[in-house]
């Protein structure tokens, strides 16, 4: 696979400007420079769009860079920017803590809860009229009930 061109930095005006000239009169060198550089990086993204031997996270790499920027660091600088400033005022009582009063590195669960966590209520038992614990499944008669 052919190596992409280096990068050149071109406003949609600049290349708009240069559309102009070339209708007025003949291009100078800078001129026809850049009109080369965009010519090849046009047929080259058409040859590899047409080969199929490019994806779309690696054509994005090569045209605007590879990505440097990591979520956690940058939620890292955030939480050192935070701490600073909390550093400045006093800490509320049970900071650090959720409303609930488990700590933030607990993994969370899906929202239910069991049966108990309602510690005041009442268990009622229902007994349903003719299937008891046990029996076969009346549906499938391969599970039980």
């Amino acid at each position: 696979m052919k190596r992409a061109p280096e990068p050149l930095q071109i406003s949609r005006q600049e290349l708009q400007a240069l559309i102009e000239r070339a209708k007025v009169g003949p291009l100078d060198e800078a001129d026809c420079q850049i009109l080369q550089a965009v010519v090849e990086t046009l047929c080259l993204l058409t040859q590899w769009l047409d080969d199929k031997t490019i994806t779309i996270a690696r054509l994005k790499q090569m045209l605007f860079g590879a990505r440097t920027e990591k979520t956690e660091n940058v939620l890292k600088t955030a939480d050192q920017e935070a701490s600073a400033s909390d550093e400045t005022e006093p800490a509320a009582p049970g900071a650090g803590e959720s409303p609930a009063g488990k700590s933030r590195d607990q993994k969370k669960g899906h929202g239910r809860n069991g049966a108990a966590a309602y510690t005041g209520a009442t268990r009622i038992q229902v007994k349903h009229p003719t299937l008891t614990a046990g029996d076969p499944c009346p549906a499938c008669r391969n599970g039980k009930v």
